[in-house]
């Protein structure tokens, strides 16, 4: 963490002070000239800003003794950046992104691991999958794509947040000439008929019955009514998540990558840079062609960390032979392709990042009793057992499939390696953010020096 000092002056110092002039040699801010007073009201309002980001910060338990020490040097680091808030006006529109986004971050300290893919991939059946239930729909298409997050909590519970007027007219100016589909069913449902009844809505928050979560996503979120449109967002609290599950953790079900929407698209987008880890979807019977150019767009988006992404083949069981060999063979040739610069870097990295699931045969293996014929069929197509099996000789490699649907091994990927690290994951992605904000602020203050310098001479 850098030190400041030489960057940022308190407040005592140079309250309610032009800083626009008045740049040193090391273009460290110097003898202000007096602006226009600060009045009391905007001083309060950025002090409870400030407090109320330090006082998120503390909600985070750190019993992490090197990790308490760089915690501490942190905090001080947001006081001193309170002097940026009450002083700086550089008249830079990107440094007020990045700020905006820095306290964002601090204010709501949560850690965010996204599962992004195009249409029909089976990514919302995999978020259930791991979460060991049906919680959402997995009929989903591209006109009901809400963006979902899933988080533990005391009580089971369905939140549901409405777009403004001013994200929904962003919205609407966003679709593009391929939302035929979703046009023809905003006109076919006359939903130009409630939208000033659900845009600006105030959010609706519902406690359920953890069986009856399903069925009240559903009411948002069906395309059977108009009001789905105007959801923006779903959050859904579980009581049924294990005691170890953080609940600063959230797992995000995201819309698709390259939605005829495209408003929705840069949510996506934008939930790929700031998330922790990605777990990107593609369907394996696809050809990597058609999916080339979505895994291409997440590691443009993944602000350089190559290691959060996660490749996850899914529909793997649809394979011809996917115990035998055809797996291995797919993943040899998707381990070479994005070994690459612009994707994961090395062949070791890809290697440990690019995996199978069949969240669909895993889920079909909860109620095996109920599916056998469909197990059958696939332990015959695999030569798990022979034409004509009993149910007591498919039930003996039940234990067999469901490891070959790798659901089991995504999830200890997210205990061991997210769950198990997320305060330090957490930590580093506020400091990264941070430094990009302060590097933006000196890159200012360096040109305020030098427009200064050129208007002497």
């Amino acid at each position: 963490m850098s030190d400041l000092q030489t960057d940022v002056t308190t407040s005592e110092e140079y309250n309610g002070a032009d800083v626009s002039e008045g740049i040193n040699a090391e273009g460290v801010l110097a003898e202000p000239v007096p602006a226009e007073p600060v009045t009391e009201l905007s001083m309060a309002d950025q002090r409870a800003r400030v407090d109320s980001v330090v006082d998120s910060l503390k909600q985070i338990d750190y019993d992490d003794e090197e990790l308490k020490e760089k915690f501490g040097k942190y905090l001080k680091e947001i006081e001193r950046y309170q002097s940026l808030l009450k002083l700086l006006d550089i008249g830079d529109e990107n440094l007020a992104q990045k700020a905006e986004v820095f306290l964002e971050i601090c204010e709501n300290p949560e850690f965010e691991i996204a599962f992004v893919g195009t249409i029909k991939t089976g990514k919302s059946t995999l978020i259930n999958a791991l979460l060991g239930h049906n919680y959402t729909p997995v009929d989903v298409t591209p006109e009901t794509a809400a963006l979902t997050k899933f988080r533990k909590s005391p009580q089971d519970y369905v939140k549901v947040v409405f777009y403004n007027r001013q994200e929904w007219d962003e919205l609407t100016k966003s679709k593009s000439q391929q939302a035929d589909t979703y046009n023809e069913l905003y006109k076919r449902l006359n939903a130009e008929s409630v939208v000033d009844e659900w845009v600006g809505h105030e959010p609706i928050m519902t406690e359920v019955e953890n069986l009856g979560i399903e069925a009240e996503v559903a009411k948002w979120t069906s395309s059977k009514k108009p009001e789905h449109f105007f959801v923006k967002e779903v959050n859904i609290g579980l009581s049924t998540l294990p005691e170890s599950f953080p609940e600063q953790v959230l797992l995000v079900d995201t819309p698709g990558l390259f939605d005829a929407v495209t408003y929705r698209s840069e949510i996506t987008k934008k939930y790929i840079r700031k998330a922790d880890a990605v777990f990107f979807c593609v369907d394996v019977q696809r050809t990597i062609r058609e999916e080339h150019e979505e895994i291409r767009a997440v590691f443009e988006n993944a602000s350089d960390n190559m290691s959060k992404v996660h490749i996850v083949a899914t529909h793997w069981d649809k394979l011809n032979k996917p115990i035998i060999e055809n797996w291995e063979r797919q993943k040899k040739f998707l381990v070479e392709l994005f070994s690459g610069r612009s994707f994961f870097g090395d062949m070791e990295l890809a290697q440990k990042n690019i995996m199978h699931s069949s969240a669909y045969m895993y889920n079909l293996l909860k109620d095996a009793d109920d599916n056998m014929d469909e197990l059958e069929i696939f332990c015959r197509m695999t030569g798990l057992t022979e034409r004509g099996a009993s149910d007591e000789e498919i039930k003996a490699v039940l234990d067999d499939i469901k490891g070959y649907t790798n659901v089991d091994k995504i999830r200890e990927v997210i205990k061991t390696e997210l769950l198990a690290k997320y305060k330090h994951l957490l930590f580093y992605r506020i400091e990264t953010v941070y430094q990009d904000l302060i590097s933006t602020y000196r890159r200012g203050i360096k040109e305020r020096k030098e427009a200064a310098q050129q208007n002497t001479q």
